[in-house]
C-alpha cells in the first residue's frame, strides 16, 4: 500500500474505512457456563462474516481469534515453517493462507497488550509485522 499523500489524509479520506475492517470473534456473551457454550455461539458467524467480507488478509490478534479462525479454516503457512501452529507466541508474524470459507492470507499476531511486550518489543513486534506484508506483497 503506497500512501503518497500522508496517513492524515488517508485517513480523512475515508479510504482507510473501506479498506480495513475490525471485528471481534466474541461478538456477544452467553448464558450458562464455559468457553464450549461461548465458541458454539460465535463459530457460525465468524465463517458467515469471512464469506461476506472476503477480505484480502486476515489480522488475528492474540490467544482466541487465531484458534477460532483454526477452527473454522485449515491454515498454512505460506512458507515452511517448524513453528508450532496452536501457539499464538510461536507463529506471531508467521503469513498463512486459507482456502476456505475464503481464499486469502492470514497474519496472526500476539496481542498487543503491555503482557507481550517482555516476549516481543515493540520494534520485533513491528518488523515482525512488516516482514509478512512484504511477504504477502509478493505472494
Amino acid at each position: 500500500m503506497s500512501l503518497p499523500n500522508g496517513w492524515h489524509q488517508y485517513v480523512d479520506s475515508g479510504q482507510f474505512y473501506r479498506d480495513f475492517y475490525l471485528g471481534d470473534v466474541v461478538k456477544y456473551r452467553v448464558g450458562g457456563f464455559g468457553v464450549a457454550a461461548e465458541r458454539a455461539s460465535y463459530q457460525h458467524l465468524l465463517e458467515r462474516e469471512l464469506r461476506a467480507l472476503d477480505p484480502d488478509l486476515v489480522i488475528t490478534f492474540g490467544g482466541n481469534a487465531w484458534p477460532a479462525l483454526r477452527r473454522s479454516t485449515t491454515p498454512e503457512p505460506v512458507m515452511e515453517t517448524d513453528a508450532d501452529p496452536k501457539s499464538i507466541m510461536a507463529i506471531h508474524g508467521i503469513l498463512y493462507r486459507i482456502s476456505e470459507p475464503v481464499k486469502t492470507h492470514v497474519l496472526p499476531l500476539a496481542h498487543m497488550s503491555g503482557q507481550v511486550w517482555w516476549r516481543f518489543p515493540p520494534d520485533e513486534y513491528i518488523s515482525r509485522l512488516s516482514e509478512a506484508l512484504e511477504l504477502l506483497e509478493r505472494q
